[in-house]
């Protein structure tokens, strides 16, 4: 088993994180800044993953960022990125598949909307 994980604060630190209880913030912001508080006064990672119903790698993984990346760790701003990045490429894929099927329907006389559709007649000349 590794050594205790455990984070020091100062009082400006200590404060400011207790101050972001009433901020407008996002709850998972405010979960992270009471853990790392809570870290800071003698809690386990065990103890503070029960309190939150978390697990135990989340919470030492919110320890870590805070140590490495200080008060800008507590958001996720990479993750809105990515996720809005994410979002655009899987759009952007679907409206090409719809093109794609749209343009396949048509050459072959299928197309979605009835005033598309080649009579029954020319599908088959088509063919």
């Amino acid at each position: 088993m590794g050594a205790r994980l455990r984070v020091f604060l100062t009082r400006d630190q200590d404060k400011t994180l207790l101050n972001l209880r009433t901020a407008d913030a996002p709850q998972k912001v405010k979960d992270r800044a009471e853990m790392i508080r809570l870290n800071a006064h003698g809690w386990y990672v065990e103890k503070i993953a029960a309190h939150f119903n978390w697990t135990p790698q989340t919470v030492r993984e919110v320890l870590h960022k805070w140590e490495k990346l200080g008060l800008e760790g507590l958001w996720e701003v990479h993750n809105v990125l990515n996720l809005t990045l994410r979002t655009l490429v899987r759009d952007f894929q679907e409206i090409n598949y719809s093109k794609k099927r749209t343009t396949e329907t048509r050459q072959r006389g299928l197309g979605g909307f009835p005033h598309e559709r080649l009579p029954r007649r020319e599908r088959r000349e088509k063919k």
